[in-house]
């Protein structure tokens, strides 16, 4: 493992590729398409979540989720008045042939950190209470500056949203 890997924790972080996500063109229409918009903090990481994977009828990985329980304190859009919502994020500890742990993550994304706030945009998934920040990267803000993971981003579309989203919406 190289010394320069990205890691959360001591584990390696392993990014897959995925082009069919929702991608909003502006701020409205991120609102529009999401079914909750709150504040809140996770109150686990990715690596003390649940994960979930998803498995063709063969066997093999479509793709792992990890349900995180997200701690409500303020809510903008949607019928929600619950003190804690399930959210899944497009990161999971994984173990691969060698039995060796490692968190998969979906490009693009950062995962989001225990105890620091974030503003979620969230639509509601196809089965269960669990719901989806919306458009990935794009539903995920963290608003008091601490997650420096996600400061780092480098994508144009998804700096602009979350500027406005950050602007707009304040505990």
């Amino acid at each position: 493992l190289s010394p320069y890997a990205e890691r959360i924790g001591n584990l390696e972080v392993r990014r897959s590729m995925m082009e069919c996500i929702y991608a909003p063109d502006n701020i409205e229409k991120l609102i529009a398409k999401s079914d909750i918009i709150a504040i809140g903090e996770p109150a686990t990481s990715v690596t003390e979540s649940k994960t979930l994977i998803q498995r063709y009828s063969d066997g093999s990985v479509i793709g792992a989720i990890s349900e995180v329980d997200f701690k409500v304190s303020k809510v903008f859009k949607g019928d929600f008045n619950a003190k804690s919502i399930k959210v899944g994020q497009q990161a999971a500890v994984m173990t691969d042939k060698r039995n060796r742990k490692f968190i998969q993550v979906l490009e693009g994304y950062q995962p989001m950190e225990k105890n620091k706030k974030y503003l979620l945009f969230l639509r509601k998934g196809l089965s269960g209470n669990l719901y989806f920040p919306n458009g990935v990267m794009y539903g995920k803000h963290n608003t008091d500056g601490t997650d420096k993971e996600e400061a780092k981003s480098i994508d144009v579309k998804v700096n602009a949203i979350r500027k406005l989203a950050l602007e707009r919406f304040k505990e």
